[in-house]
């Protein structure tokens, strides 16, 4: 059999743009060894000649070319009997040229794996995604796999492998022997882009990587650094809980005081639906406690990706559709026999897509309060219902089903756990009953307060968003918890048990006992006999004109 067709049993073809390139195990007597030659047709005769051969491991191969060779490729060279093998030759002289795009694969580039029927790049890379992928800029960081070790005196360790990108192409990929606590955390993506940096001698750098390295090398470890407090603008922050567990992520904006409070816009305020983002300049206070610097990616609104539906405004990336990389999800719709299927909306001027799920990667989701929201937000884009939609909000679901007037909402939904309009979370899930779970609300010590003009706007879980002026706001927390209970229980339809945040009790009282805070200034009443109150169901002071009535909680 000619070695240079696709269907070579002992042999991996990738295609590329202007040629082939073929992936062989080079000798039988070093099995991990591989071979990979650019099969070009020549320009006078259209005969397949090779212009470029390397050999070398794995991971060096992927270093000299700039590209992943898939997993599943190198299982199946694996499995290829020695005998089978045979030496194609020495490796050529470094070539900068290889790393043209032409020479690239991507995405939709078709992969020959032996017998095995064809099967594009994107699909293979798809499938065997790395354990944690870290990016910024032309940076990258993936780690790959980890394997339990020992260190050369036997202590225990991660042999951990990773890649370095630069560019959108694979700069370094190696092994790091790294201490056992060390997983796929912040340290040891530090860790490894410090070793990818330093750890080799130069000896064992091709020119590409060296030049890379002395250039770029050093701007990678500062975006990896830790930045001291009070953390500058444009700092990444995980937001947690008061019990230090993960609530979402976003990026400082500015910080108040000493010790600092920081002002964050989270990532999911930015979903389209989420209350925020049309207020592009709101954000959230945390204490620096409840902020901390991180490299977590940005917060994308799905969770989990592997059951979520993505609705109306969700961004998705192609896994190897040759005519699009990047869309906008227009809507979910379920196929008889077929499954789950999106219709995206290409970016550019290309035409509508309807795709199943499985050839999309979620990029970020959405955050529609209410199914009403969701459909009057589709019905002002002119995007008609069709039968077999499946719609989705924070608080419920629901499908489009024949109507005597043509398509309509069934209703009423169905209900999924409460999520917290402000970072589209389930704020407490509970115990199961009936088999679905009970998301009852818990009081929560740090409920986020924002401004909005000139106006303080608070978020509680169970009393929704209050909107306070900031003197209000500020003579309220100048009370003591006792005080502030008292306070607002003596209002209507109002009760509290003072294990509230601080800011839901003082935002309450500014609402509901604002003549008192206003009758005796900065420092509160000394008495509250006859003080005035207004009724629960009439809020003295509106949500401030900048946001709409969709800030209301669903709940």
């Amino acid at each position: 059999m000619d070695p240079s067709s696709p269907d070579h049993p002992f042999a991996v073809f990738i295609e590329v743009h202007a040629a082939s390139w073929r992936f062989t195990r080079a000798s039988p007597s070093e099995p991990h060894i591989l071979a990979a030659e650019l099969i070009h047709p020549s320009a006078m005769s259209g005969d397949l000649f090779v212009a470029h051969r390397a050999v070398a491991s794995r991971r060096r191969l992927e270093e000299q070319l700039g590209f992943v060779f898939p997993e599943q490729a190198m299982e199946a060279l694996g499995a290829i009997p020695l005998r089978a093998t045979s030496s194609w030759g020495a490796s050529s002289p470094e070539a900068g040229w290889v790393h043209q795009t032409r020479y690239q694969p991507w995405r939709a580039s078709t992969v020959h794996i032996g017998a095995q029927p064809p099967v594009s790049y994107g699909r293979l890379l798809h499938d065997t995604p790395p354990l944690r992928t870290w990016e910024n800029g032309p940076h990258r960081v993936d780690i790959i796999a980890i394997t339990p070790t020992r260190t050369g005196s036997g202590d225990p360790a991660n042999a951990v492998s990773f890649r370095l990108w630069h560019g959108g192409q694979v700069l370094v990929a190696d092994d790091a022997v790294l201490p056992a606590t060390l997983t796929l955390d912040d340290d040891t993506l530090r860790l490894l882009a410090d070793y990818a940096v330093h750890g080799r001698p130069r000896s064992m750098l091709t020119s590409r990587q060296q030049t890379l390295l002395d250039a770029h090398g050093g701007d990678l470890l500062d975006v990896l650094t830790i930045p001291p407090e009070p953390y500058p603008v444009g700092t990444r922050v995980t937001l947690l809980s008061d019990q230090g567990d993960l609530r979402t992520t976003g990026v400082v904006v500015d910080s108040i005081g000493d010790p600092p409070r920081y002002c964050v816009r989270p990532d999911v305020a930015s979903l389209p639906g989420h209350p925020l983002a049309n207020h592009p300049d709101a954000f959230l206070i945390f204490s620096a406690l409840t902020a901390r610097a991180t490299l977590r990616p940005q917060d994308t609104g799905i969770e989990p990706a592997d059951v979520a539906v993505l609705g109306y405004g969700a961004r998705v990336r192609a896994v190897d559709d040759p005519h699009f990389e990047t869309g906008t999800v227009l809507r979910a719709i379920a196929v008889e026999n077929a499954g789950l299927f999106y219709d995206v909306q290409p970016d550019g001027s290309h035409p509508l897509v309807r795709i199943p799920e499985g050839d999309v990667v979620p990029l970020a989701g959405t955050a529609w309060q209410t199914l009403d929201a969701l459909v009057e937000a589709r019905t002002e884009a002119g995007i008609p219902l069709e039968v077999g939609e499946v719609l989705v909000s924070l608080d419920e679901f629901t499908v489009v089903e024949s109507g005597p007037a043509g398509p309509q909402v069934c209703r009423p939904g169905y209900g999924i756990p409460a999520l917290d309009p402000m970072f589209g979370r389930a704020w407490a899930p509970g115990p199961s009953t009936d088999g679905l779970p009970d998301h009852d609300l818990e009081p929560s010590t740090g409920a986020p307060y924002l401004e909005v003009g000139e106006d303080i706007v608070v978020h509680d879980p169970v009393h929704g968003f209050l909107a306070v002026a900031p003197p209000l706001f500020d003579a309220a927390l100048r009370l003591d918890a006792e005080t502030l209970t008292r306070l607002v229980n003596e209002v209507p339809g109002i009760e509290v048990t003072g294990i509230e945040a601080p800011a839901t009790l003082a935002a309450l009282a500014a609402t509901y006992r604002h003549d008192v805070l206003m009758e005796k200034g900065p420092n509160g009443p000394d008495r509250y006999e006859d003080c005035p109150t207004e009724p629960a169901d009439g809020l003295p002071h509106d949500l401030p004109a900048a946001i709409p009535t969709e800030l209301e909680p669903p709940f």
